[in-house]
C-alpha cells in the first residue's frame, strides 16, 4: 500500500475521532446543564380567584405571553417540534387535566414561570422565563388564578428530547434551550 494512501487513511481516522470526542463533550456539557437542579425560596404567590383578577390573568396569557402558541390553543400542550437530528418539543399541557399542573402548587408554577424550573427542581426546555420573570406579585397570581380557571385538557405529551444540532447551538449561544 502506498505511503501516501495510508496517512489518508490516518488522517481520516483522526478526523472520525476528533469529531466523536467533540460530540461526546457537547453531549455531556449539555446532559449536565439540562439534569442540574435549582433551589428557590418558597414563593408567596397565590393564584387569584376574584374576576378583576382572572379577567387580568386572561389577558397576560393570551396577549401577553401569547402562551396559546406553545402550549396550544386549549392550553392542554401541542407538540410542535420533532426534527430527531435537532429536538422534540412540546408545550405542556397547562390545565388541571390528565398529564397537565393538576397537582403543581402555586409555587410550582411561579417557578416555572420567573425561573424556568420545573417541579422536579430542572430547567424546562424552552421555557421563556425571562418574559415572565418581571411580572408583579399581582400579575403572577392573576396568571395563576386564570390557570387554575381552564377546562381540564386529558393530554399526555412526550417527553422532551434535545439533538445535537440543538445542543451544539445551546453551547455555541445560539439557542434559548435553557432559561
Amino acid at each position: 500500500m502506498p505511503q501516501w494512501l495510508r496517512w489518508i487513511g490516518r488522517a481520516i481516522a483522526a478526523l472520525v475521532l476528533l469529531v466523536v470526542i467533540v460530540v461526546a463533550a457537547v453531549y455531556a456539557i449539555t446532559t449536565r446543564h439540562i439534569r442540574q437542579t435549582y433551589e428557590f425560596p418558597q414563593s408567596a404567590v397565590r393564584a387569584a380567584a376574584d374576576s378583576v383578577s382572572l379577567a387580568r390573568g386572561r389577558h397576560l396569557v393570551e396577549a401577553i405571553g401569547k402562551c396559546q402558541q406553545c402550549h396550544g390553543a386549549d392550553m392542554g400542550g401541542e407538540l410542535w417540534v420533532d426534527e430527531p437530528a435537532f429536538a422534540r418539543l412540546a408545550g405542556s399541557n397547562l390545565t388541571g387535566g390528565r398529564g397537565g399542573i393538576g397537582d403543581w402548587t402555586d409555587a410550582d408554577l411561579e417557578r416555572a414561570l420567573r425561573h424556568g424550573v420545573g417541579a422536579d427542581r430542572r430547567p424546562l426546555i424552552f421555557m421563556p422565563s425571562e418574559a415572565f420573570a418581571p411580572l408583579t406579585d399581582g400579575d403572577l397570581a392573576a396568571l395563576l388564578g386564570y390557570l387554575r380557571t381552564l377546562p381540564p385538557v386529558d393530554r399526555d405529551l412526550p417527553e422532551p428530547k434535545v439533538g445535537p444540532v440543538a445542543r451544539a447551538l445551546y453551547l455555541k449561544g445560539s439557542f434559548p434551550l435553557l432559561p
